[in-house]
């Protein structure tokens, strides 16, 4: 699936840039983790309660932080391109 994301992220006029590529793969892995944390017994030896939880919705906010960047980026280059 992050392949045919980043596929259809690369085709988009704005983001050619590496650092775009970068954080579309960041917000992925970052997606990916939380998902494995919260639906699997990953980690579950280490992180277990409030902790794993803490985890889990500190791993989705970075997700929207690097999704919000990627979009302020986006912005930026098309506004420079026109």
């Amino acid at each position: 699936m992050a392949f045919f994301i980043l596929i259809i992220v690369m085709n988009k006029p704005g983001f050619r840039s590496l650092t775009s590529i970068f954080g579309v793969v960041m917000i992925v892995a970052v997606l990916a983790l939380a998902a494995g944390v919260a639906f699997t017994d990953m980690l579950s030896d280490r992180l277990y309660g409030s902790k794993r939880t803490f985890f889990i919705a500190l791993m989705l906010a970075y997700a929207v932080y690097r999704g919000f960047r990627i979009y302020q980026q986006f912005g930026r280059e098309q506004r420079e391109t026109h």
